[in-house]
């Protein structure tokens, strides 16, 4: 970030529609995520002076690294609580914190796979990373150069970055949806007249407050939209390799979403990887107890019925017999009761031996 930028950024982050709207939304995501737990360790990676830090104060114990160490020198009462340095085998917290944000971060280092890792290095096995980042290179304005950014991320590209740093991207989606038009316009103008960028400024009262209701909005109303000029994503530490070893009863991916029995290509079409990831979350994540077949069995069908049936009515048909593949699939239109007992014949003995998923002598 240039020194002019630096300069005027907490002035921003108090006042501007933009840094307010995106603390909004990412203190909204994670009251979702905690369900209303306020004894939880946080992690703020770049935290700067830790603007964030008296909002997420509520949640539990708040702590952040930053490497300006100028910066920090602003925090006033959160200075002791901010690290100078960075997120590398030097950085041994007292223990493994429950919540890490990388607000705006990864789009900085180049190495932000490495940089996951060391994240995931202390995380609660059961934690969460937020993430948030400047959203597809097609949008790259001199904006970008001034806050010396490295690249802009799309969902598809952050799923894979995640997944190589070995967690498991749980959900991801993109924020302020109707602000790409403007980028678009500033983008094109840049390329006719090259004009060097500005810092942002603050607009008038009402503009401001009537840009932050939009914003806020649109996000509560179109905020499942494939694109916007910032995406936001969670990931999770994956539970150990042996869970189903260890455990006679804990499910079969496999055998549950009926890969092997033609279902694949269907349930991709109806279903996306962030809303299975959430149902595979609350299954695998959320159970302290030994998984149950029958529990879990529920648990998913009913969990891919919802998320089928939503995407049904919204194209407005639904996808019937061999059309989907072998066994219909007909996950769009079954009652929860008729997709129980499919599940407990996916779980038989006779199922899982015809599909090589147990040997049974």
């Amino acid at each position: 970030m240039e020194a002019h930028y630096a300069a005027a950024y907490a002035e921003l982050y108090r006042r501007h529609w933009w840094w307010r709207v995106r603390e909004e939304i990412v203190l909204a995501r994670i009251e979702s995520m905690l369900a209303g737990a306020r004894d939880v360790r946080i992690l703020d990676v770049g935290c700067g002076a830790g603007l964030l830090f008296d909002a997420l104060e509520r949640f539990g114990y708040v702590e952040g690294i930053e490497s300006d160490r100028s910066v920090v020198e602003q925090a006033g009462r959160w200075q002791h609580r901010i690290v100078i340095g960075e997120l590398d085998a030097s950085y041994t917290p007292q223990a493994p914190f429950d919540l890490i944000l990388l607000l705006d971060v990864l789009e900085h280092v180049s190495e932000p796979r490495e940089l996951l890792r060391r994240a995931a290095g202390v995380l609660n096995p059961k934690g969460r990373i937020l993430v948030t980042v400047p959203a597809f290179d097609w949008l790259w304005t001199g904006h970008d150069d001034m806050n010396h950014h490295v690249k802009r991320y799309t969902a598809t590209g952050m799923r894979r970055l995640i997944t190589e740093a070995g967690l498991v991207p749980v959900e991801s989606g993109y924020l302020f949806q109707s602000l790409v038009f403007p980028k678009l316009l500033v983008r094109a103008r840049e390329a006719l007249a090259s004009p060097s960028a500005q810092v942002p400024k603050i607009p008038g009262q009402l503009l401001n407050g009537a840009l932050q209701a939009w914003y806020r909005t649109e996000y509560a109303l179109a905020g499942r939209l494939p694109f916007g000029s910032s995406l936001m994503a969670i990931a999770g530490i994956p539970p150990p390799a042996s869970l189903s070893r260890a455990n006679p009863q804990a499910v079969s991916a496999n055998a549950v979403l009926g890969r092997k029995a033609g279902g694949r290509q269907a349930l991709e079409f109806l279903a996306t990887p962030e809303r299975l990831g959430r149902i595979a979350r609350d299954v695998l994540f959320e159970h302290s107890e030994p998984l149950q077949r029958h529990h879990v069995t529920r648990v998913l069908f009913e969990g891919v019925h919802e998320v089928t049936s939503c995407v049904n009515r919204i194209a407005g048909h639904h996808r019937h017999g061999s059309e989907a593949g072998r066994d219909g699939w007909r996950l769009g239109i079954e009652p929860p009761e008729r997709l129980e007992r499919r599940g407990r014949f996916v779980h038989s003995a006779q199922f899982r031996q015809a599909h090589g998923e147990v040997h049974v002598p």
